[in-house]
Order: C-alpha cells, then sequence, then structure tokens
C-alpha cells in the first residue's frame, strides 16, 4: 500500500526507525525475521557510532525509560566514592572506583557514591561478569555520579574504557571528555540510562581490541546501548577504526 506507507513517512518524528520497522515486518511475513534491526542498515555507517550529530538511531526519540536502581543482587555489594580508601567497600568505609573495579567478579554490584568524578587521563572498567551474573556499576539510591574529562585536553589519546564482558553500566552521567564519552572493548555489555554529551568524538564507541584488527574472528558482540540520551558529541576528524 504505496498510500499507506507515504501517510506514515510524512507524519513521523524518526522515518528511519518506521522505515526499519516496515521492512522487517515485511521480512518477517516472508520467513526471513531479522533479529537485529542494525542488520538492516548494515554498511550505512548509522550504527558505526552513537551519538553523532545527525546520526544514529536516535534514543531520544524512542523515550528512554526511568532509571530505577537494581536492589538486590546474588554477589557482594562494593561502595566506592570520590574519597574512597583502602580495601574494605562498605559503604561506611568506601573504597576508591579503581579498587571497586579491582575485588569485582560475577554476580557483584559496585555502588558508587554521587558527586563528579574527575576523569584524569584513563579509567579502566576491567571486570567482568558472567552469563545470568553480570557485574552491575550504578549510583548509590538517589544520588547522581557524573565522570568528567574537562581536565583533559580535548583530541588526546586518554579514554574511558570498559574491557570486561557481561558488565552493565547504569545510571552515569559522562561529559567533556577528551574523545569517545566511553569506549567498549569487550562483548556481552549493557549500557543503561545513562547522559553522555558534550564529548570531543562519538558518545559511544564500540571497537576490536587493542590491536585494531578489522576482523570478524576478534570483532566485539551482543552489546546493548539501552534507553541512553547522547548529545552533542561528533566523529569530526575521527580516523580510528571502531
Amino acid at each position: 500500500d504505496v498510500g499507506g506507507i507515504y501517510e506514515v513517512f510524512s507524519q513521523a518524528q524518526d522515518p528511519d526507525a518506521i522505515g526499519f520497522r516496515l521492512i522487517g515486518e515485511r521480512l518477517k511475513e516472508m520467513g526471513h525475521e531479522i533479529v537485529n534491526p542494525i542488520d538492516l542498515a548494515a554498511g550505512t555507517g548509522k550504527f558505526a557510532d552513537i551519538g553523532v550529530y545527525g546520526e544514529g538511531y536516535a534514543p531520544a526519540n524512542i523515550g528512554p525509560q526511568a532509571y530505577v536502581s537494581t536492589y538486590s543482587v546474588p554477589g557482594d555489594l562494593i561502595y566506592v566514592a570520590l574519597n574512597g580508601t583502602g580495601s574494605a567497600s562498605t559503604i561506611g568505609a568506601p573504597s576508591s572506583f579503581a579498587t571497586g573495579i579491582s575485588q569485582a567478579g560475577p554476580g557483584d554490584k559496585i555502588v558508587m557514591r554521587g558527586g563528579e568524578y574527575a576523569f584524569t587521563g584513563s579509567m579502566l572498567i576491567s571486570c567482568s561478569g558472567s552469563s545470568g551474573l553480570p557485574v552491575i556499576i550504578e549510583p548509590y539510591a538517589g544520588e547522581t555520579v557524573v565522570i568528567n574529562g574537562s581536565s583533559v585536553t580535548a583530541g588526546t589519546d586518554n579514554y574511558l574504557d570498559l574491557t570486561g564482558n557481561f558488565v552493565w553500566l547504569r545510571g552515569i552521567e559522562i561529559k567533556n571528555m577528551p574523545g569517545q564519552g566511553l569506549r567498549i572493548v569487550g562483548a556481552d555489555n549493557k549500557v543503561e540510562n545513562c547522559y553522555i554529551h558534550h564529548c570531543n568524538l562519538s558518545g559511544i564507541h564500540i571497537q576490536n581490541p587493542a590491536d585494531n584488527n578489522l576482523m570478524s574472528t576478534t570483532a566485539q558482540s551482543r552489546n546493548l546501548i539501552k534507553d541512553c540520551i547522547i548529545e552533542y558529541c561528533s566523529d569530526v576528524g575521527f580516523t580510528g577504526s571502531g
């Protein structure tokens, strides 16, 4: 129904999303269901980086859902804070972010106390969970966590890297980063309800391991970006792989 499709597109706020849905429905009717809608845009460049001016799936058009803290986990609660010291990692004696990351394993939750964490050159999320037992990183309930990279010169080779697997990063604000807001080099991770903005390059960049070889055998997979707002970032001048 050409007239019907025209009517849908003429009223759509996000015609790309409508188009992908219509194509997906038609392929499903033909017995060729698309499990991953990104497959429909393969080769267009729309999904290479997320949070680039004028590109991507525009998550703000979908409408991020309200962030709800995870109150219960099967593993340990690891508390970290701006002024955290030692290795107790309790609510009364929180550790530093780096120490908390080093202690986390499958089923654990890293609880970040509120405040603005200064990104001063590098920040590594290297812990890993497992299937069904992710490591969850999120703010203490009712508090706001901001990672601010404004003290590092834009364009320098410094990153907030998620290199682990099965990690859920939730409810955190990331801003003013010298490169990408968040670089994901692991697999099976979830970034949810995060606000990433005003970064020198793209908001989120998913790439192969550090060798940067664009090979399907090393490509990272099954990373989910959900209910995030990513804006005022850029890919201008970016020549790397991802």
